[in-house]
């Protein structure tokens, strides 16, 4: 599970948004993403958390050579997007009815 915690610039903000919304959807197309959500802050409209899970380490890895993940690396060296703290977190999704 990776949790992300970012903030657009901005100027970036309506295309990170988009952004978001397409890297969400193309990475659960792949086959080791089960969740790929996207949450935006309703009091402060620059701010997105991530919420990633994968099957395993493999999939995680496989998820970053993807284009849609390289697109990421870009939107970063651009300075669009600021991350505020990333958890890559270890354990078994709990499921409560």
């Amino acid at each position: 599970m990776v949790e992300r915690d970012l903030e657009a610039t901005q100027e970036h903000r309506d295309d990170i948004a988009k952004y978001l919304s397409y890297t969400s959807g193309e990475s659960m197309k792949e086959e080791g993403c089960t969740v790929f959500d996207v949450c935006a802050d309703p009091d402060d409209d620059k701010r997105f958390l991530l919420y990633e899970v994968y099957k395993n380490e493999a999939a995680f890895e496989h998820h970053k050579t993807t284009d849609h993940f390289k697109q990421w690396v870009e939107w970063n060296n651009k300075d669009a997007i600021k991350v505020h703290s990333v958890k890559k977190l270890r354990g078994h999704s709990l499921n409560f009815v």
